[in-house]
């Protein structure tokens, strides 16, 4: 009668922890290849009618990864999660999380992410709903290896040496164009992220100037065009949209081995890196 007594106690602060405060993880995204960055946002809603104060101890949050099967994932390193920050009652808090560095994802499939929070002042923790995502095999359609201006290994040494690779994944039935910087090994990885969609006809156009900057140009839509160029860290430093004119968008260097889109006409986008009010100003000063 005790136990019976205790349990519904225990179901009663749960269920009452559960209306006042909630918690939820999300992602912006819901498949990535392997190195790229999985973010992972944990959101506390509070309604208890008070601020609560997380974060304090590196123990408020633990996240768990795990398949669909009941397979856990392991995790190699703790996440830093520790940094205060408050959540005033009627308001919601999260934190960003990046799961890629500390948990073994070997094995393209679906994953499962949750997490656990403690609320101080709370007996219970709270447990989020597990949250689905797909980790994607591309393909590669490309690689090369080149120097890192103004880096040695070792005084008078060569510079370093890295190396960019495009790659190629399906995603919700559409294919989408990836980036990889890494060591020629490809055992340390600088940066992997999507560059954008890619038609399933369209071979991306891809050349690495005197600094050893990648620029690549492929085709998104129909009579669009993504140029990108990506420099040595593996930074998006421009981001633009070509359309399909009277001829189409290429890549050309010049004999002063400057890279340019040849061809087609430049569609200013809200999306463009640096965007356009921004390059305005420039040509202005």
């Amino acid at each position: 009668m005790k136990a019976l007594f205790t349990s519904l106690i225990a179901l009663f602060l749960s269920t009452a922890i559960q209306a006042q405060v909630t918690l939820e993880v999300t992602m912006d995204q819901d498949q990535y290849i392997a190195g790229e960055s999985v973010i992972v946002a944990v959101r506390v809603v509070n309604y208890s009618g008070r601020t609560i104060t997380l974060g304090r101890e590196s123990d408020w949050l633990k996240l768990s990864v795990g398949s669909p099967d009941g397979f856990v994932v392991q995790q190699r390193s703790a996440v830093p999660v520790t940094g205060e920050f408050n959540v005033a009652s009627s308001e919601r808090g999260t934190r960003r999380v990046n799961l890629t560095p500390h948990f073994d994802f070997a094995k393209p499939g679906t994953y499962n992410v949750s997490a656990k929070v403690k609320i101080p002042g709370f007996a219970q923790e709270l447990t989020s709903k597990p949250l689905a995502f797909y980790l994607a095999r591309g393909t590669k359609v490309w690689e090369q290896e080149f120097g890192v201006p103004g880096s040695t290994n070792g005084p008078g040494g060569a510079p370093e040496v890295r190396k960019y690779a495009l790659q190629q994944a399906m995603h919700l039935k559409k294919m989408r164009l990836y980036l990889r910087v890494t060591d020629p090994g490809e055992s340390r990885v600088v940066a992997t992220y999507a560059l954008g969609p890619l038609l399933s006809f369209g071979q991306p156009e891809h050349i690495v100037d005197g600094k050893s900057n990648l620029h690549v140009l492929y085709q998104a839509g129909r009579k669009s065009f993504l140029y990108t160029i990506i420099d040595p860290d593996g930074r998006l430093t421009l981001r633009q949209t070509h359309d399909f004119a009277a001829d189409r968008p290429t890549l050309k260097m010049s004999l002063g081995n400057e890279v340019n889109v040849v061809g087609g006409v430049r569609h200013p986008m809200d999306n463009d890196i640096p965007q356009p009010m921004a390059q305005a100003a420039e040509k202005k000063e």
